[in-house]
């Protein structure tokens, strides 16, 4: 079973709204639906009506409001991917995360700038808001590219004042048991935060151990460009034994409200990536998950079979809730986002150690046939200005290449696991200029404006 490991789950309290529907949907008992009421935190998970891109940074903007909130409100619409981390207290390669996302200040995609037939307006509209300061204290608050949500379980101080993470954790919190449906709850959960600022386009779950393969232009880039989402929710008829069919029960096509058929029968990794529609489809839903909850269990004797039976929900509930609201064409039928190895067989994947963190790691994980992480990362640079940069006409030119080839969908943009012991050398690592990995903006690494092309 991926990924569970990090947890130990069984839920407190938590009401999630449906988004497609606007009303409040109970995830567990009616009891606990008193703890959050029409006006409090669930409510809070859906954006205004008709929001655009950007709206709620305008109707939120404090009074010393971040770059990234200011060029939201008064700049062009600019997409974002959001990192969704499922934690047991806190991200634990926070330093590597910094130097990441730091990377990323300042950068604005130029598709922003084609969408306006790059008019005088917008270069005036990102001089004027989006410009970061030279030396940033708030790194998140400086980028424009990515957004970020933490789930931390009930009890946890969550990261300190100071951290680069402060102040993100959502404030549902579950505590979770490994393989249990309590960790759908988590994504769940997480799916409503992200979804209430509309600039949020693609939603990424990760873990805490999750490590990027490559530097965020490419991640960016990659995701952004990719029109469908990365999870498996296909049929797959050839290979009907992946889903692992043996996990469906016949009493999940007798459920109330949602039958699920073995022709519905899906399996993909937990750890993907969601385009809005499809974030929304998880985070709405209630019908489906009460099915799972009731029935995907794990029992020593199911007198209806007549063995044991197991399921985990974390590995069939989203696949299977796409294919029965019939959005499985918009998923890649791959859902390879990350890269964990399974090579012993064992219920939790290879936690790798401080020793195998180093260039040979790093290159191996990212190689797979049909890949040319190279050629991509040269390539992805050139899909980016800075904020700032003069007016030019020539990111609008017939034939100018700001849509490069990237990667594949079935090439993995991240790697698990690499657990805490394992910090300072994933850290010294990707800060390393002469390991060559083009993970952070290293001398001679640098972006390759329109205007010296």
């Amino acid at each position: 079973m991926q990924c569970a490991a990090a947890f130990s789950v069984v839920v407190t309290v938590v009401c999630l709204v449906a988004l497609t529907s606007g009303k409040m949907h109970c995830l567990l008992d009616a009891k606990h639906c008193g703890d959050i009421g029409e006006g409090g935190a669930a409510q809070a998970l859906l954006p205004p009506a008709g929001a655009r891109p950007g709206a709620l940074a305008h109707r939120t903007l404090s009074s010393n409001p971040t770059v990234r909130e200011k060029c939201a409100a008064q700049g062009p619409v600019i997409p974002r991917v959001a990192f969704l981390f499922m934690t047991r207290g806190t991200v634990v390669h926070e330093p590597m995360w910094k130097e990441w996302f730091r990377s990323a200040v300042g950068l604005i995609p130029i598709d922003v700038i084609r969408n306006h037939n790059c008019s005088e307006s917008v270069f005036s509209d990102i001089a004027s808001a989006c410009i970061p300061d030279q030396n940033p204290q708030n790194i998140l608050g400086s980028q424009h590219l990515f957004s970020v949500y933490i789930h931390i379980p009930p009890g946890q101080p969550g990261h300190p004042k100071g951290s680069l993470f402060h102040g993100l954790e959502i404030p549902v919190h579950i505590k979770a048991s490994w393989g249990g449906f309590e960790l759908v709850d988590i994504a769940k959960a997480l799916f409503g935060a992200a979804l209430q600022d509309p600039a949020n386009q693609k939603m990424v779950l990760l873990s805490e151990s999750c490590l990027p393969l490559y530097p965020p232009t490419l991640t960016y880039a990659q995701l952004i460009s990719e029109p469908k989402s990365r999870i498996n929710a296909c049929s797959n008829e050839g290979a009907r034994w992946q889903a692992m069919p043996w996990r469906w029960h016949p009493k999940m096509a007798r459920a109330k409200d949602a039958q699920i058929t073995p022709a519905l029968w899906r399996k993909t990794s937990q750890w993907i990536a969601l385009e809005r529609e499809l974030a929304a489809a998880v985070a709405g839903d209630t019908a489906v998950a009460n099915m799972f909850r009731q029935s995907c269990l794990e029992v020593d004797w199911d007198d209806e079979l007549e063995r044991h039976y197991e399921c985990y929900s974390d590995e069939h509930y989203m696949p299977v809730l796409l294919a029965f609201k019939g959005l499985e064409n918009k998923t890649d039928c791959v859902g390879s986002l990350t890269n964990v190895d399974w090579s012993e067989n064992k219920p939790h994947p290879w936690s790798y150690t401080p020793e195998e963190v180093n260039v040979a790691t790093i290159r191996r994980l990212r190689a797979r046939e049909g890949c040319y992480p190279a050629a991509a990362l040269r390539l992805a640079k050139h899909v980016f200005m800075e904020a700032g940069a003069p007016q030019s006409d020539s990111y609008c030119r017939a034939g100018a290449p700001w849509a490069p080839v990237l990667l594949g969908p079935h090439c993995s943009l991240i790697a698990r696991k690499f657990p805490e012991n394992t910090a300072s050398q994933v850290h010294a690592l990707y800060s390393n200029c002469s390991a060559d990995l083009g993970m952070l903006g290293c001398p001679g690494d640098d972006l390759v404006f329109g205007q010296q092309l």
